[in-house]
């Protein structure tokens, strides 16, 4: 076993792209505070450009995303990984996620120490598996969060970074992509993770139209399940806006929100992202807290309006999403300019 000084750290934040990325400021704490340690990530297999790359990991272990409708498969890669695990023997076990599954990775990476939060944890199985639970404030940012754990096992927190890397090679497709003319480029991200939180396609094209007559242009971002989103927007625009969707792998997504001189986005990923590359982000809340999920750092701008109906992204209490419909394009306007007068 390591001493103290260079343990060998296993970390497990298996999921979603906005949850491993508030997770990398405790990365980044813990290589600060154990320059020596041995540092890993578990995550499943279609996030792990994330965090591959990144200057403070030695190692990144994947897994598969299986459902309990595939038993034999999800048996076979857990004990997979399991032997994975235990072959670099790791001495502490962080179970930044806070699910039952997270805590069973834990738990068969045979560390000896193995931490996770109090409440955060769906089972008791689940608190088994953890031998050593740090209590939160529920009221705490993502980030926040997730520094607790850093300083509970000791490391300093301060300054809060990311270092999320943005490949060369997808810098260089982005450069082909932006317009030529040194116009402020602004990214509009399309899509969020449940209908109740997306703003409308009506109100991204009418944004459109009130940034261009700034001199501003706009590349419309998002993944395949927002192609008849876009389809929508161009076709409302008298010309048709720049456009990524469907197009960009991770490390590429991530090399284009950090060309962009600013973003607005919905409560989702992309925006984490964003604001981890260090873009202004203008997040649009409605049936969700931005004080627990919104983008961290002071650079950015929120408009939330704090309905009494909410939060309620599981089981929505209206049929018109009234919430986000509010926040108006003219609004969202008038925060990306005051965020562009400041960009350097």
């Amino acid at each position: 076993m390591s001493d103290d000084r260079s343990p060998r750290i296993l970390i497990v934040r298996r999921s979603s792209l906005g949850d491993v990325i508030v997770g990398l400021p405790a990365l980044v704490a813990l290589r600060r505070g154990f320059p020596q340690a041995y540092l890993a990530w578990l995550v499943e297999e279609e996030l792990a450009d994330l965090v591959r790359g990144h200057d403070c990991l030695d190692e990144v272990l994947t897994i598969r995303r299986l459902t309990i409708r595939q038993p034999f498969a999800w048996w076979q890669e857990t004990r997979a990984v399991s032997r994975q695990l235990r072959e670099r023997r790791f001495d502490w076990a962080v179970d930044l996620q806070g699910r039952g599954k997270s805590a069973l990775m834990c738990y068969l990476s045979g560390a000896p120490r193995r931490v996770g939060f109090a409440n955060e944890v769906r089972s008791m199985l689940g608190m088994r598996w953890i031998n050593e639970v740090v209590p939160i404030d529920p009221g705490l940012t993502a980030v926040d969060r997730s520094l607790l754990m850093a300083d509970y096992l000791g490391a300093p927190l301060y300054p809060v970074e990311f270092h999320y890397p943005v490949l060369p090679e997808a810098a260089e497709w982005v450069e082909e992509l932006a317009p030529p003319d040194g116009a402020p480029l602004v990214g509009l991200v399309l899509g969020a993770s449940s209908p109740v939180k997306a703003w409308p396609p009506e109100h991204f094209a009418r944004l459109t139209e009130l940034l261009r007559e700034t001199g501003a242009e706009v590349v419309l971002i998002g993944g395949p399940d927002v192609a008849e989103r876009e389809a929508a927007i161009q076709a409302a625009l008298p010309e048709p806006a720049l456009s990524a969707v469907s197009e960009t792998s991770l490390p590429q997504l991530a090399a284009l929100l950090a060309r962009t001189d600013a973003v607005v986005s919905p409560d989702t990923g992309a925006l984490h992202m964003a604001a981890a590359v260090g873009t202004p982000v203008i997040g649009l809340y409605g049936p969700t807290s931005p004080e627990a999920t919104g983008p961290y750092g002071d650079q950015h701008r929120v408009l939330w309006d704090r309905p009494p109906c909410g939060p309620c992204v599981r089981r929505p209490r209206c049929s018109d999403y009234h919430c986000m419909i509010d926040l108006t394009p003219e609004r969202v306007a008038e925060a990306v300019r005051e965020v562009l007068a400041h960009r350097p």
